[in-house]
């Protein structure tokens, strides 16, 4: 049944500005922490993968491309994930066409208008697409991917750049790729559900929950209207709710409902939410753009079909 309190808006591209081209397994995070500026990068479309770096004013919901850039800039891919730091961005991983999987870290200082790849020490994941992975502070989590299956969490501390092989108890969740992780501030905790487990080749609706101050993992209740099985959703803490979004599961079925989770129970909710509500899709882009608003981007529909359309999800009704 629908819940007031969350609703979606399409958002309406002015009429003669630049858009990005559709695709899917692109990637997007807001731009130096603020919530003024998203960027969005990489992504593919029919065996071709983008290098095109965007820019989203989301006072005015206007695309500009970057333009030309200066330094190192990221070869084109798609399976990577991108996350805010104080100057810009972070990008890890993804696909390149030629060198195939990566494990590179680019930064993106948005004042100078410069890609580098920082100098990294410790012991740094395999490389790998489609991984879950969360900034939590200023230690940025991943976990799994493909064809990572190692059963290991890895912590980049991106003030030194050093990564860690993360010590756990009692366990790690099993290896997959096409999961969801996000770090919500309310709880302290990051959040893990779903993906294809690489054992099984089955879809996942199990959720773990990460302790950074203890490096212990536990697993979900999964009490409440549990999202079903799927991979290629997205995850995004807005507030004291996990919000779980889109994904394909078993009989290629795609989701466009929304499950939440309140970190303070945890107990899931199912809505439909109100509004013009998103169509089916997976492997889709998605961020917070302030404390209430999460924005999506793209993705491939229930027919392969990329997308370039983008929808607005606010949840201020939830509190």
């Amino acid at each position: 049944e629908p819940l007031y309190g969350m609703s979606w808006k399409k958002v309406a591209i002015k009429a003669g500005c630049a858009v990005p081209e559709p695709r899917h397994s692109s990637a997007m995070c807001v731009v130096g922490g603020a919530n003024a500026t998203v960027a969005l990068f990489g992504g593919t479309i029919d065996g071709k993968a983008f290098d095109d770096l965007w820019f989203l004013n989301t006072a005015t919901w206007e695309w500009r491309t970057a333009g030309t850039t200066n330094g190192e800039k990221p070869l084109p891919r798609w399976g990577h994930s991108m996350h805010p730091t104080p100057n810009g961005f972070l990008l890890f991983g993804g696909k390149e066409v030629e060198k195939g999987p990566t494990n590179y870290v680019f930064l993106f200082d948005a004042a100078t208008q410069t890609w580098s790849r920082p100098t990294l020490s410790g012991t740094a994941p395999s490389a790998r697409l489609y991984h879950s992975a969360a900034l939590c502070g200023n230690v940025l989590y991943v976990l799994g991917g493909e064809p990572a299956q190692d059963p290991e969490l890895y912590a980049l501390n991106i003030g030194n750049f050093t990564w860690e092989l993360v010590s756990v108890t009692p366990y790690c969740p099993e290896p997959r790729k096409k999961a969801a992780m996000c770090y919500n501030a309310v709880s302290g905790l990051l959040y893990y559900f779903g993906g294809v487990q690489h054992s099984s080749h089955e879809f996942s609706d199990d959720l773990h929950i990460f302790d950074p101050k203890t490096n212990t993992w536990t697993e979900g209740k999964n009490s409440g209207a549990v999202p079903p099985p799927r991979g290629g959703h997205t995850c995004v803490a807005l507030g004291q709710w996990v919000i779980v979004y889109g994904g394909i599961g078993g009989r290629n079925i795609l989701y466009t409902e929304l499950h939440h989770l309140d970190v303070d129970s945890p107990s899931w909710f199912k809505r439909k939410g109100m509004g013009t509500v998103p169509p089916d899709r997976q492997l889709h882009s998605s961020t917070p753009i302030g404390p209430k608003q999460l924005l999506i981007f793209g993705g491939q529909n229930d027919k392969q079909q990329p997308q370039n359309d983008m929808f607005v999800l606010d949840v201020s009704g939830l509190y």
